[in-house]
């Protein structure tokens, strides 16, 4: 029985891979996550540069920049389609042909993240998601992936 939140990707072999895509639920909580995380990073970055002198504010510049944009592209790169605020929520990123993200695709979704956001806390972002039959948001359309739950390992049965 197919549910609205499944997504079937079908091989010329005709293999079937299932997926359960995320909720606007989930990703907005993995999204806080994320956020306390960059906030976290920024901080850090900040006391460390604090002793800098006239370069201060330049170099801060550019670790805001640097954290911003490539907190969500170097994990999901690196953590198969995972940040932390995901993979503590069981989410992943994948192509719509059900493969591993690559960097290009990662560093497309992720760029359009800026447009996401507008105007204000991803309310264009999600306001697409609501209207898109398998909840991408505008980065996620022009990147062709999607986000999925990451199924659960099956407890061992008793003995």
């Amino acid at each position: 029985m197919k549910r609205e939140r499944d997504y079937v990707v079908t091989t010329p072999e005709q293999v079937f891979f299932h997926y359960e895509l995320a909720g606007p639920v989930e990703r907005a909580c993995a999204w806080l996550v994320d956020a306390g995380c960059l906030i976290a990073a920024l901080i850090a970055v900040g006391g460390a540069l604090s002793a800098g002198g006239a370069l201060v504010l330049p170099l801060a510049y550019v670790a805001s920049f640097l954290i911003q944009w490539g907190y969500f592209v170097f994990f999901e790169w690196r953590w198969n389609g995972a940040t932390p605020g995901k993979r503590l929520l069981g989410l992943r990123v994948i192509q719509e042909s059900g493969v591993r993200c690559t960097p290009e695709r990662l560093v497309l979704r992720n760029f359009l993240r800026v447009v996401d956001a507008l105007p204000l806390l991803y309310a264009l972002g999600g306001l697409v998601s609501l209207l898109t039959r398998r909840g991408q948001r505008i980065g996620d359309l022009a990147a062709g992936t999607l986000v999925v739950r990451v199924p659960r390992p099956a407890a061992p049965e008793a003995l």
